[in-house]
């Protein structure tokens, strides 16, 4: 969640559970190239909430105070992997702008939600056609899988065009039936492995142009104008070098090493837990190397031993698939894997 009005570029929001990109309280700064990635199984454990892409308020209650919400986003991309039948039901809408916002977006691309904006409250309608709030040369694809109904809408009974507002001419938003229309390599919607997701764009994507920044909005010297790319990246892969998209097989004990990283002949690879975080059901995976008599255990943050999962079990050569415990209260834990040879950990959080 974002106040004030700090600009910023280059962010990411990784497997979160409840919004990416949510905005409040007068938030009024600057934002260019952020890219979200969530995991289908992972969404918003509260009763009855939802996850969005962006979710943006004025304030609770939808005042009229000042300042009002009024954040200015360009080349964002917000990826919900297919297919949504198989999605958490918490996810909801690439875009929900509520309660007398007046954010704007431009440039930007969202795929696989079960609405791709939704205009929330006659406050909210008005900034839209004021001019306060503005939507351009942005890109919806496979929104409910593809339904043309799902893309733009209002809350029953409104009688604001939502699609006639979305789709005019004049602000080059668009839509696709399929996230496969959009060209991105099949690399680009990894999670959680050990190979780290591909954002650049292939030279084949139709998002390589259709980005414009002639708005008054984004006459900022902030944002950069030099590229033509809608959404966060372009032939570049900017996330390169510096992120890591599987923090679950990180070595905590051992600054800069990783457990991808660790020799081949090593006996225990490839640790982690999935989904993470879990809302009590999850499943600890690795590889053995060698066939060995192991220990798994799960730890608390104080390192009290909370359960053990398998106790000297002979475990042949090859992948593992170790069901945790459904019981654990919520918090951060350690699940441990013993062998001869070696003792091997991953955190992972549980949400209830």
């Amino acid at each position: 969640m974002v106040r004030g009005t700090v600009n910023a570029k280059h962010l990411i929001a990784f497997r979160g559970l409840d919004d990416d990109f949510d905005t409040d309280n007068g938030y009024s700064g600057k934002v260019q190239y952020g890219v979200s990635l969530r995991d289908p199984q992972v969404a918003d454990v509260a009763s009855g909430g939802a996850s969005n892409g962006f979710e943006s308020d004025n304030d609770a209650t939808g005042t009229t105070n000042t300042p009002r919400t009024s954040a200015t986003f360009s080349n964002m991309s917000v990826f919900l992997p297919g297919p949504l039948t198989a999605a958490d039901p918490a996810f909801q809408r690439g875009v929900h702008i509520r309660r007398n916002s007046a954010i704007s977006l431009f440039n930007s691309v969202i795929t696989g939600f079960r609405r791709g904006v939704l205009v929330d409250g006659a406050a909210t309608e008005g900034n839209i056609t004021s001019g306060a709030s503005a939507f351009k040369n942005n890109v919806f694809a496979d929104i409910n899988s593809g339904s043309a109904t799902s893309y733009f809408a209002v809350n029953t009974g409104s009688t604001f065009d939502a699609n006639a507002y979305f789709n005019d001419a004049a602000r080059a938003n668009t839509t696709f039936t399929t996230v496969g229309a959009l060209g991105y390599s099949s690399t680009n919607f990894i999670i959680n492995t050990n190979v780290p997701p591909a954002f650049n764009l292939p030279a084949a994507s139709v998002l390589n142009t259709g980005a414009s920044f002639t708005d008054a909005k984004l006459a900022d010297a902030f944002f950069d104008k030099t590229g033509t790319f809608r959404g966060a990246f372009g032939a570049t892969n900017w996330a390169q070098g510096w992120t890591n998209f599987n923090p679950q097989i990180t070595c905590y004990n051992a600054p800069g090493l990783t457990l991808s990283n660790r020799k081949a002949d090593e006996q225990v690879q490839s640790l982690s837990v999935a989904p993470n975080p879990t809302e009590g059901a999850a499943r600890l995976t690795f590889d053995l190397k060698r066939a060995s008599t192991v220990t798994v255990r799960v730890l608390d943050i104080t390192g009290r031993t909370v359960a053990v999962v398998r106790n000297g079990q002979k475990l042949s050569t090859g992948v593992q698939n170790v069901e945790l415990p459904t019981s654990l209260q919520a918090g951060l834990y350690v699940a441990s894997v013993t062998t001869a040879e070696s003792t091997q950990a991953v955190r992972f959080v549980v949400a209830k």
